[in-house]
């Protein structure tokens, strides 16, 4: 192949060789743009969300309702509620919730309210912390937040304050379970 300097050309060469070579960079700009947007989706696929309904329990005690509506497992699943002046909440089953899974937290407390406040936390494959409130807003963090329940809480309320030693409701007094449906 032989080069050929642009003075040499004429002008209908050289816009041809300036079209081509704009034509080309678009191409890979296209290419690129397509590559991200397909990282995306496979990382939208394997992203959780932890989603908690404050339910009216037919006994009228607290009970919470738990799903993971994302795409993705959750790890390391978490979750701290304030409803009824008081604080429940804690490991969610083993840990590991799977997509579409549901789960219950009973208790035995008399519910005083039909509102709540409350965070919930994991870990997606990707090693990604995710964080929800129950109505709904998320954060994300690359690397671990190293937060405390209250501190996950805080995340979403900034002015609700929970003294988790007096306020804690005993694991022994809480249920989590597994169920098919709302």
């Amino acid at each position: 192949m032989a080069v050929v300097h642009l003075a040499a050309m004429t002008g209908t060469e050289v816009v041809a060789v300036i079209g081509a070579a704009t034509s080309a960079l678009s191409a890979a700009a296209a290419a690129w743009a397509a590559v991200r947007q397909s990282r995306e989706l496979l990382r939208s696929a394997r992203r959780p969300r932890l989603v908690a309904v404050h339910v009216e329990a037919p006994d009228g005690t607290v009970q919470f309702m738990i799903e993971n509506a994302g795409q993705g497992v959750a790890l390391a699943a978490w979750c701290a509620f304030n409803a009824s002046g008081r604080v429940f909440g804690g490991l969610l089953g083993e840990g590991i919730i799977r997509a579409g899974e549901r789960w219950r937290l009973r208790t035995a407390i008399p519910s005083t309210t039909r509102s709540a406040q409350g965070a919930l936390w994991c870990v997606d494959a990707d090693g990604i912390w995710w964080a929800w409130s129950f109505d709904g807003k998320g954060k994300h963090w690359r690397r671990s937040p190293s937060l405390n329940p209250q501190g996950y809480i805080h995340q979403f309320y900034p002015g609700l304050h929970l003294d988790l030693d007096r306020l804690a409701v005993p694991m022994h007094e809480m249920v989590f379970e597994r169920v098919s449906g709302f």
